[in-house]
């Protein structure tokens, strides 16, 4: 991706909003024909959504000791906003036992900033801007007018009243106290106080007080490395450990003649410092990002510098996941295989959830790494999407709608594979769309204009990324020996 062709003429105005969420309006019903051209009545059946976290303090700020900036305990207290929200209660898939909060984050690995803050905890902003997914999302798939869940309409999936709703929504997180209480907001902002039949409620209703109609909070925690597959871990995965490095390398070693003045502007005029060269980037960004979303101090010389900063920034990221591809002489098969290692295990928890349509809409709250390694996965590799970092809250949603007449029936009892039989007969009449940010996306490779794709076909999009088996398929030497440099490369760049 040029960077002229993305920065061209940009300004502060350009940079992306600090959040993705509260910005779209729920759009249309998908429309969908048959051969001969027929438009065909659709249901909404399921819907998985992966979204990103809300503001948070930077993860580390060692290097950036300007002076303008400190961070407080204080700063990440949400207790005022959490007590409105329910209680919350944690548990492990697998196991009933529950979870308390607080000792699970006591001993948090990131590490202590200036002031004593914990690096990457949530902010009350944050929790604030997942409310307003949460939102978001009740516009898009909460029916206000259904009482009942029979009385759902068709391009919606859930009923007015949470007390209907609760077994239709189904809510994980990594174990990440950013990610768990982003969860915990965006619970609040589906099912905001006052919801009810007709109400007319919004993310405001979070400032207004009053008491959330969920009771309880109940968010399912993944497991902890190698176990966790929502987000990149290497853990018991030498492979993507060695991909992942030649990604760190390799986007560090041929840095652009944009990204390295972006870095020379940012340590010449700010005095920001990182002393390895792969993290750079992402350090600097992760600052600015931080302190603007607090509205803290920033130099100057990093203020007039913020959209390349972001687009710089995004271009590593890119490189980073997909282990360094256009720099090898097999970048297509590096870059398959290095995006299945990292997000393979949810392509395959997001495919057989699909496999199982349920009426439910499916919270999977994660980063800004489950979030693009997807979106990389399933848009074509210049796509406009990838050329800024992602905001906090960003969020793919993936929508499953059926042209099926056994779909429609009360009370959504919908037919499983071990009643239809093949998988053929049961992708039939089943398709996705894929919205990015409340907004459809156009999948690589597909027809110009069209926003669905069948359930067949998506499978065979992402069938290239799925893993099945992380030990094996990661085991060192599994996969492709790794790519070399290209010698065309190297000549090039010397």
């Amino acid at each position: 991706m040029a960077a002229a062709s993305v920065l061209s003429g940009a300004t502060e105005a350009s940079l992306p909003p600090l959040s993705a969420a509260g910005l779209s309006k729920p759009p249309p019903p998908p429309e969908i024909f048959d051969a001969s051209g027929r438009k065909l009545p659709a249901r909404l059946i399921q819907v998985q959504t992966v979204f990103r976290h809300g503001a948070r303090l930077p993860v580390e700020d060692r290097g950036c000791r300007d002076g303008l900036a400190t961070w407080s305990p204080s700063e990440t207290d949400k207790s005022a906003q959490l007590q409105r929200c329910g209680r919350i209660r944690l548990f492990e898939f697998g196991s009933g036992d529950a979870l308390d909060p607080a000792e699970l984050f006591s001993n948090d690995s990131e590490g202590k900033l200036v002031g004593g803050g914990i690096g990457g905890r949530l902010t009350p902003l944050g929790l604030r801007q997942a409310v307003e997914l949460g939102g978001e999302l009740r516009a898009r798939y909460v029916d206000a007018s259904a009482a009942m869940c029979a009385d759902i309409g068709d391009a919606f999936l859930l009923p007015a009243s949470w007390e209907r709703a609760k077994r239709l929504v189904a809510t994980r997180s990594t174990r990440v106290e950013r990610t768990v209480y982003t969860a915990c907001g965006a619970l609040c902002g589906l099912y905001p106080p006052g919801a009810a039949v007709g109400a007319a409620v919004g993310a405001a209703a979070d400032e207004a007080g009053g008491a959330s109609p969920i009771s309880e909070l109940e968010i399912g925690l993944n497991g902890e490395p190698p176990d966790e597959f929502l987000v990149l871990n290497d853990a018991a995965c030498p492979r993507l450990r060695e991909l992942f490095q030649q990604g760190l390398r390799l986007s560090a070693q041929y840095l652009d003649a944009e990204q390295l003045d972006v870095i020379a502007t940012i340590e010449g005029g700010a005095g920001w410092m990182v002393d390895d060269a792969r993290w750079k980037l992402i350090a600097y960004r992760d600052w600015y990002s931080t302190r603007r979303a607090a509205g803290k101090g920033i130099p100057p010389s990093v203020e007039s510098i913020a959209v390349r900063l972001d687009a710089a920034t995004a271009r590593q990221m890119q490189d980073i996941f997909e282990g360094g591809a256009r720099f090898t002489d097999a970048p297509d098969a590096t870059r398959r295989e290095s995006l299945s290692l990292i997000i393979g295990r949810l392509w395959t928890h997001i495919l057989q959830t699909m496999g199982q349509p349920d009426g439910t809409l499916h919270l999977l709250s994660g980063h800004d790494w489950s979030v693009s390694p997807l979106l990389l996965c399933v848009t074509s590799h210049d796509d406009p999407l990838h050329a800024f970092w992602p905001p906090f809250c960003s969020n793919i949603a993936f929508e499953l709608w059926s042209t099926r007449a056994s779909d429609a029936r009360h009370p959504r009892a919908l037919a499983h594979p071990a009643s239809t039989g093949d998988a053929a007969s049961h992708d039939s009449g089943r398709h996705v769309r894929v919205l990015y940010n409340g907004r459809p996306i156009a999948l690589a490779g597909g027809e110009p204009g069209r926003d669905t794709c069948t359930l067949a076909e998506f499978r065979a999009l992402v069938a290239p990324y799925c893993v099945r088996d992380f030990a094996s398929e990661g085991a060192s030497g599994g996969g492709a020996a790794l790519a070399s440099t290209t010698a065309g490369f190297n000549a090039e760049q010397k």
